[in-house]
């Protein structure tokens, strides 16, 4: 469950990351997730999963 979680998080950040032409950090990206999605998720674990994006 955990996993799966983490897959649709990191596809999400990746979404963003690719639209914003990978010129965000992980804090702008919580700032992303927070207002237009609803989503509320610690910077670190962002971070985290951002390094198997980059």
């Amino acid at each position: 469950m955990e996993t799966e979680n983490n897959d649709k998080a990191a596809a999400l950040i990746e979404k963003i990351f690719d639209a914003e032409k990978e010129k965000v950090g992980a804090l702008q990206i919580k700032m992303y997730l927070e207002n237009d999605y609803g989503i509320i998720m610690n910077r670190k674990k962002i971070r985290r999963l951002m390094k198997n994006i980059i």
